[in-house]
């Protein structure tokens, strides 16, 4: 059963779409309707409708306008287009917004009933696509070589110097030649999925991943460490050729979601200018996408969005001390204990000597105090003697496994700590960036986060983290509240307040404020209103 939403001006259109249609019997269910494409937005955002039916002529926004902007966080709703005789071809044009179909005012019920059975059976050809298990199956077996797998796996670890790799992928007819590269993990949760197997599951994903690459940017896909890994080969090294890679991920995810029930969790390395620093980019992925899990599934995560002093990430050669560095970031105290544990493991089987554990401890311990530098974490607080003094000594196994539980649990505490301050410090620098420029008609959360020099994603999950509300709900309640406290105490015209406020179509602002405060700025004027909570 296919979601839609109706958006016409006219009441009589709508209703009477709904009392002469039966939309159930035509595989459809009508989950809101809204009256301009203002409100179709909004309803849209809460609704998530796989189809729209929308005239082109409304007030505030047009049909089109509504249409181009819904599909930015919609990307996978379809449109049919409704509209009068005079601006028909102009309808025709709509071409960049999945329109799926047009009917000319006034519509008859057969026409209406045609046009809804041919868009489900070519929605219902879409979805079977994107889910055709056989299909997926054969996909697999044909596009993906053990090759292919075997070089990108090898750059991402390491294992395989850029020259020799740039020989290969033209082999391979992947070719490697970018300014600039980023690396993205995506961890694919098969709970709610429409696939119940996992392995088919992470390929459905895959395959959606390679179709909006193919669409969006170039890039590749491959498995690494039991996760989807996407090479991006990017524009060059600008803070933009990032945020357009961001913008790819989070339509991947939403399409992910949207066809196979499968919530994602992405994280996304910085990106660098040759692709020999892959396996840096790699590790950088995998720290971003452990804290993207704080935020639950379904977030895009950039490693420069956690560790934005940082330009490196903390890459040694043993993935075991990877892995532990991964779980100190992430204040996984209890993991770090059990790969401290694995580690130490390794001296107490072997015969090795003095110096080599001397070293081989150094190696865990340098560990610490990398990630204590870069994160700006202090020393344990000192006893008799410091904790690093005490490892840099070579105590016994026992003993160092004990001084590295305590470092265990000293960093999981600083950066659990360190984790509040920093969201709720970017909390604070959005709300005073949103304080100072609210009177801006583009201000937006893409601007926002420019600003802040953070992905949208993590800017919107921070509001709902720290401020219980989201960037369009503290930008509308600063410029309602504003425009209130100008109709109360000054004499300027309702027309001036709402250029004051960034809302300069008069309608527009009329229309938000009654919305907001539930009574119109004249009558807030003569005393009727109060400033919303």
């Amino acid at each position: 059963m296919y979601k839609i939403l109706i958006v016409d001006d006219e009441a009589e259109i709508r209703e009477g779409l709904c009392e002469t249609v039966d939309f159930r019997a035509l595989g459809f269910m009508v989950v809101g309707q809204a009256e301009n494409g203002v409100e179709g937005l909004r309803l849209a955002e809460s609704t998530q409708p796989d189809l729209v039916i929308s005239d082109i002529r409304m007030p505030l926004m047009d049909g089109l306008a509504m249409a181009e902007k819904m599909r930015r966080f919609l990307p996978t709703v379809r449109f049919i287009i409704l509209s009068g005789y005079e601006e028909f071809e102009y309808a025709r044009q709509a071409i960049g917004i999945s329109v799926m179909s047009y009917l000319l005012k006034p519509m008859s019920k057969r026409e209406i009933t045609e046009v809804l059975l041919d868009v489900k059976r070519r929605m219902d050809e879409e979805f079977e696509r994107q889910t055709d298990l056989v299909r997926l199956k054969a996909h697999f077996e044909a596009s993906l070589t053990v090759m292919r797998e075997t070089l990108l796996g090898a750059l991402a670890s390491g294992d395989m110097g850029a020259e020799e790799a740039g020989e290969a992928a033209i082999r391979y007819g992947i070719p490697l030649d970018s300014r600039a590269y980023a690396v993205a993990l995506i961890r694919v949760s098969p709970e709610g999925a429409e696939i119940q197997d996992p392995e088919l599951s992470k390929l459905a994903v895959k395959n959606i991943a390679e179709e909006v690459l193919g669409r969006k940017l170039p890039g590749y896909t491959f498995h690494y460490n039991g996760m989807l890994a996407v090479l991006l080969l990017l524009p060059g090294m600008e803070h933009e050729s990032l945020g357009r890679a961001l913008e790819v991920l989070e339509e991947i995810q939403k399409s992910a979601e949207h066809f196979t029930g499968c919530p994602l969790v992405i994280g996304i390395s910085t990106q660098v200018s040759s692709v020999s620093l892959m396996k840096n980019c790699a590790a950088q992925a995998e720290t971003a996408l452990h804290h993207a899990r704080a935020f639950g599934a379904g977030e895009v995560l950039c490693f420069s969005d956690i560790a934005p002093d940082s330009s490196e990430a903390v890459v040694v050669e043993d993935y075991a001390l990877k892995a532990l560095s991964d779980a100190i970031k992430m204040g996984e105290a209890e993991r770090a204990r059990m790969l401290v544990a694995n580690l130490l493991a390794v001296p107490r089987s072997t015969s090795m000597n003095i110096r080599d554990y001397r070293a081989y401890l150094l190696e865990i311990l340098m560990t610490f105090m990398r990630i204590g530098r870069d994160l700006d974490i202090a020393r344990p607080p000192q006893g008799d003697r410091d904790i690093y003094e005490q490892l840099m000594l070579c105590p016994p196994v026992d003993t160092a496994a004990r001084l590295m539980d305590q470092l265990c649990a000293h960093f999981a505490r600083s950066v659990a700590e360190k984790h509040k301050s920093s969201s709720r410090h970017l909390a604070a620098k959005a709300a005073a960036y949103l304080d100072g420029h609210f009177a801006q008609e583009d201000l937006s959360i893409e601007r926002a986060a420019a600003h802040l020099h953070i992905s949208t994603s993590y800017l919107s999950a921070i509001f709902r983290k720290e401020l219980q509300k989201s960037f369009v709900q503290y930008l509308t309640e600063l410029r309602m509240n504003a425009a209130m406290n100008m109709l109360v105490s000054t004499d300027m015209k309702t027309a001036q307040i709402a250029q004051r406020v960034g809302i300069p179509d008069p309608s527009y602002f009329s229309y938000s404020f009654r919305k907001f405060f539930g009574v119109a700025p004249t009558q807030a004027r003569k005393g009727t209103g109060e400033t919303h909570g």
